[in-house]
């Protein structure tokens, strides 16, 4: 389907291409794309002065699949009050393991359509970490914690499309210019655990000097609550190829200022759900791929990716006991993580 929408594109006018790209992401509202792109493609053109839009092959393309771990990430749910922290949770990722697919569609010399993702391929134990303060004297104070190494990882997964025009060309070595649109999805819930807890006078408030005095432990697979996290952004990128024989580097780096973040949090037994919209933050993202040619065609390799989406902050709605409505607190959003996967890559 996206070939099929991709020939539409092409064929309905050359100088289109630039303005339907920029239109798929209208809704993102990012005009800046236009000079993004219109850049990136005078870059390529300057680079490839022999190429022309006549020079089309649709056959060129490539696929790879790889297997690996999700790993050494940590996302954040913070409440805040003002500047201060008030509530903070841990949500880990540890050794998931995962699925990646890429494919590559060099429909011009100069320009590629690239579509890739990974999922992982079952349910993962991991661990959440839940802080309080609520000393208003003292706001270094963890007066709450709670701590739940039965978490479990539901689901996670990623996918990333963008368009690659390449600005340097030499035999061993390339260099090309990226726009793209990367969407990555998580989800937890935390059960069992212990406690470590302040007392509370009767209308809820914080009694001085009792900061995780009360401790205990929850019921063993109780459900307690539940959590996710979506991340979406629009991005420019710069990535590098050298060759040495058949061996094969190849290196990324993504940044976006545009990261879009919500969240969605249920403790299930307060009867609470509140949820964040953060409209915008930074995103930075960086990949390492090492590979050998077998056979010509043919490519094995060893990925690593790391992603990082810095905190972002919105206005938390939340329901309680059916009682809905802005909280008047702001929330905090923020994940990062990484990929570490081995694969096989073939070009048609």
């Amino acid at each position: 389907m996206i070939f099929i929408i991709i020939f539409f594109v092409i064929g309905f006018t050359k100088i289109s291409f630039g303005i339907s790209f920029i239109s798929y992401f209208g809704n993102l509202k990012l005009k800046k794309y236009s000079l993004i792109f219109a850049t990136l493609a005078s870059c390529s053109v300057q680079a490839n002065t022999d190429s022309q839009w006549t020079h089309f092959t649709p056959s060129n393309v490539s696929a790879s699949l790889s297997s690996g771990i999700l790993n050494g990430g940590k996302a954040r749910e913070l409440v805040l009050a003002d500047t201060e922290k008030v509530s903070q949770l841990d949500w880990e990722m540890k050794n998931a393991p995962i699925v990646k697919a890429d494919l590559s569609w060099q429909f011009l010399p100069w320009l590629a359509f690239n579509a890739k993702g990974w999922t992982t391929v079952s349910s993962n134990k991991t661990t959440m970490d839940d802080y309080d303060w609520l000393d208003e004297e003292d706001s270094n104070l963890v007066t709450d914690w709670s701590h739940h190494p039965n978490t479990k990882l539901n689901h996670a997964n990623e996918f990333d499309l963008n368009f690659q025009g390449l600005i340097f060309n030499q035999p061993s070595l390339k260099v090309s210019g990226l726009v793209g649109y990367q969407e990555s999805r998580f989800s937890w819930n935390a059960s069992g655990g212990t406690y470590h807890y302040s007392s509370k006078d009767e209308e809820g408030n914080y009694i001085p000097d009792s900061a995780q005095s009360n401790e205990g432990e929850f019921e063993p697979g109780y459900m307690l609550i539940g959590y996710q996290q979506k991340f979406s952004v629009p991005y420019f990128g710069l990535a590098a190829q050298y060759i040495y024989k058949n061996f094969e580097l190849n290196g990324l780096v993504k940044y976006s200022p545009w990261a879009k973040a919500k969240d969605f949090d249920n403790h299930y037994e307060r009867s609470f759900v509140s949820t964040n919209n953060a409209k915008r933050s930074d995103y930075y993202g960086a990949t390492v791929n090492v590979g050998y040619n077998v056979i010509p065609g043919t490519k094995l390799f060893t990925e690593f990716n790391w992603n990082e989406y810095k905190l972002a902050k919105a206005q938390t709605w939340q329901d309680v006991d059916g009682e809905q409505g802005y909280s008047g607190a702001t929330g905090g959003i923020s994940n990062k993580h990484y990929t570490l996967s081995v694969g096989v890559k073939h070009t048609f």
